[in-house]
């Protein structure tokens, strides 16, 4: 979605904001991570000021106690906030609802919809019943097969398989509540970006990205009802099966393995060739190499170790009670 919406129709008491002297245009959204120009971005921590040392017409919304430490007079909109993350989805839910136009799609043989902003590649099969978005690219010689759905702002690379009914670019679970107790969701817009010869199977779901995109590298394979969350990075090569959940901002080093059935919490960082082995709850993360299991997830080798105590603790009380029956 391409937004252009002026400051001061988008910010309420435009002339009581900190730099209130500039009414530029908002042109997206940004993380403090990777700071744009022209975008609207929250901050929390003092730490990530410098990274805003030389953007320019940005609506930046500042966190209350800390927003005096803020060093740059630039050429920027800052507001001072008591919840930066509940301010930020207010105003993009209103960039968003601001910028919405009638979209075109074009309609093909066998009820096939697609974006008249999107660009299809070279050899590409679209089977009966697809949905395509505006603003989706999909590479060369892919494989998009029936009832597969894809929402705007996704890059697909080439040789991929989508597979039926899986759903790729949606928004995902963002949620604040404000003082009064209702709930706003978080417009995701960073989009998914996925690399060249990968395979999702069917009945998956791959999220937005809040601000960055959610990113798939080259040759990773999803088996079926695979969940993968808003903002998660999964390294090359990557195997994940069936019935897997990666919970938002999830990271996980090339060459890995996720077990059936395992969820990973929020947030979590894996590192290359970790194997995570079925049924695994990874409520913290691990460095390359790992072998984890379990609920908590833990190393296999901690696993055994515990196994033996445990078993150790579990015959010596049997012993003393057997004595003490005599």
């Amino acid at each position: 979605m391409i937004f252009k919406s002026k400051i001061s129709d988008l910010v309420e008491n435009f002339d009581f904001l900190l730099n209130s002297n500039f009414d530029f245009h908002i042109n997206g959204v940004s993380s403090i991570v990777f700071p744009k120009n022209n975008t609207i971005l929250f901050v929390s921590k003092v730490e990530y000021f410098d990274k805003l040392r030389d953007i320019k017409n940005a609506l930046i919304i500042i966190d209350h106690n800390i927003i005096y430490d803020f060093p740059y007079e630039s050429d920027n909109f800052v507001i001072d906030s008591n919840n930066p993350r509940l301010d930020y989805a207010k105003y993009v839910n209103k960039l968003v609802n601001m910028n919405k136009k009638t979209i075109k799609y074009l309609t093909r043989d066998f009820n096939v919809i697609i974006g008249e902003t999107s660009q299809i590649g070279q050899d590409v099969v679209i089977e009966p019943g697809v949905f395509i978005d505006n603003d989706v690219t999909i590479g060369d010689r892919s494989l998009i097969q029936s009832g597969a759905k894809i929402y705007n702002n996704v890059k697909i690379g080439k040789n991929v398989i989508i597979g039926a009914n899986t759903t790729i670019g949606l928004y995902g679970f963002g949620v604040e509540t404000d003082l009064n107790g209702e709930t706003i969701r978080i417009p995701q817009l960073g989009g998914v970006v996925i690399g060249d010869n990968v395979q999702i199977s069917s009945l998956c779901n791959v999220h937005s990205g809040t601000i960055d995109p959610t990113v798939i590298e080259d040759y990773v394979q999803l088996d079926s009802l695979v969940h993968i969350a808003h903002n998660c990075h999964i390294g090359k090569s990557t195997l994940i099966t069936a019935c897997s959940e990666l919970s938002g901002s999830v990271k996980i080093g090339e060459n890995s393995y996720i077990g059936p059935n395992s969820s990973l919490i929020n947030k979590v960082d894996l590192g290359e060739h970790t194997i995570v082995g079925i049924g695994a709850v990874v409520t913290k993360s691990f460095p390359a190499n790992s072998i984890v299991a379990g609920n908590p997830a833990d190393h296999t080798y901690n696993l055994k170790q515990n196994k033996r105590v445990l078993t150790q603790i579990i015959s010596e009380r049997l012993e003393k009670l057997k004595w003490k029956s005599y």
